[in-house]
């Protein structure tokens, strides 16, 4: 029997003109094998950025609707750290398939809230919920009486295929002293694989020491070998685009005297919301910067629900002159600018940001990033919240060092980032490991039933 995954795959890329990419090639063969074996794996998938892994959901979602009797499982249940991502993979998918089959589940829109759905888009906080038996739609009945009917909502999970995309903003978005998301993922994970399961963990930036510690804890407890990689090394039909090439520079002066000088479709990426809005009046005030730029759009997570998912659907759609957003605009939305200004930030989120530049073939790109004592004159003590300052300094000064004064193709920037990330002196910054503690409660959640709702409200207030 043929593959039914890459029957389909081929299918789309005719009907759209697309040329099929050979990773994602491999990764039906291998998604293939296992449903011919019916086995369990944990699949990594290390593609680059604009590589078009988002496609993998499509056709395994295809694959469902046409052939639901030749697989193992009922649907695919994809999960994303960040909502901006999630509504555009959502919108993309209904235009294709309808609101019958495609659910967009969060906190700000529920189409699916037991993710009953053919095709669930959700974050990872919600489908965590879920899998713990706190299904969000009934959550303050759980605070109120302690039960919930998760029964529903966790048949839904384990009779799915489960995609956990980008998750290193999952990981690290969790703290590096908690341990707590590689403690979460990694136990979700084997959860799923104990029951037999399809799990596909998706990436294009997570650092080597976090992805050893999981595969490491899941060949501990699993007696056979249920890990499979695919790892981008060269695809010709992709060369087109990785080759692109991006000039770096750093930058000490005015932020508006920059846009000012060189009018170019730009995004401007800050760490912390604040400075975002305090950068965008100071812009849209400011008539020598609105007669340049016809459109100067603000995007960030604090942005009222529908105002936020109107916000990205104009990004995606239109492509403004100017967008001055947060750290919710730099992992997997499908635009393409001409440059990119940032803040200092850690490796693994400027390989995501540089993802938003020169997306498409034979384009050129650009990548600006302001420099610390900058950032510390205009924005006060700005080294607080989330973003190391240590580790994005030293990132910093490497770019300096490295990059500086000449062009570099996207494939080289990515590949030279990464190995700085491997660094003895800049992997101790990702050092983290599994929390034994963590761990089982969440697999004690998972495996019990007498573990109800309220138990698992009182343990989440003690442990998470």
């Amino acid at each position: 029997m043929s593959n039914l995954y890459l029957d389909i795959y081929k299918q789309i890329c005719d009907e759209r003109g697309w040329k099929t990419r050979k990773y994602i090639i491999e990764t039906f063969q291998k998604l293939y094998k296992y449903l011919d074996k019916n086995e369990p794996r944990l699949l990594l998938l290390n593609l680059p950025t604009g590589y078009g892994k988002t496609s993998i959901t499509e056709v395994i979602l295809k694959t469902i609707l046409t052939y639901p009797e030749e697989l193992n499982y009922s649907r695919i249940i994809h999960v994303l750290p960040l909502k901006s991502i999630i509504h555009q993979l959502a919108v993309k998918l209904k235009r294709e398939f309808g609101d019958a089959y495609v659910g967009e589940q969060h906190m700000g829109i529920h189409d699916s809230p037991y993710l009953v759905r053919k095709c669930v888009v959700t974050t990872f906080d919600t489908f965590l919920l879920n899998f713990v038996k706190l299904p969000t739609a009934e959550y303050e009945k759980a605070l109120k009486y302690g039960i919930t009917h998760y029964h529903f909502s966790r048949a839904m999970i384990y009779s799915s295929l489960v995609i956990f995309d980008e998750p290193h903003l999952i990981i690290l978005s969790r703290g590096r002293n908690q341990n707590g998301g590689l403690s979460v993922l990694t136990a979700i994970i084997s959860g799923l694989l104990s029951t037999g399961s399809q799990v596909i963990l998706s990436t294009a930036s997570l650092p080597t020491i976090i992805k050893e510690e999981l595969i490491n804890w899941l060949k501990a407890e699993f007696s056979r070998n249920i890990i499979d990689e695919v790892n981008y090394e060269d695809d010709p039909e992709f060369r087109s685009i990785y080759e692109n090439r991006i000039e770096v520079a750093t930058y000490e002066g005015g932020l508006k005297d920059l846009v000012k000088s060189d009018i170019k479709k730009t995004i401007i990426i800050f760490n912390r919301v604040i400075d975002a809005v305090k950068t965008f009046k100071e812009f849209i005030q400011d008539p020598n910067l609105t007669n340049k730029y016809d459109d100067i759009l603000l995007l960030h997570g604090m942005l009222p629900e529908y105002i936020k998912m109107e916000a990205i659907d104009i990004i995606q759609e239109e492509i403004p002159d100017l967008v001055i957003a947060t750290h919710s605009i730099e992992a997997g939305v499908d635009i393409s600018y001409e440059r990119i200004i940032t803040v200092p930030v850690h490796p693994d989120s400027l390989i995501q940001r540089v993802g938003r530049v020169a997306r498409r073939a034979d384009q050129h790109g650009e990548l600006i990033i302001l420099s610390p004592d900058y950032l510390n004159k205009v924005f006060g003590d700005y080294w607080t919240g989330y973003y190391n300052r240590e580790l994005s300094i030293q990132t910093f000064e490497y770019i300096e060092t490295e990059f500086i004064g000449r062009e570099v193709s996207k494939r080289d920037f990515a590949q030279k980032i990464g190995k700085f990330m491997d660094f003895p002196d800049i992997s101790i910054y990702y050092d983290i490991k599994v929390n034994n503690n963590l761990y089982d409660i969440i697999k004690i959640c998972d495996n019990y039933e007498i573990i109800y709702p309220k138990m698992v409200l009182e343990l989440s207030l003690i442990h998470i």
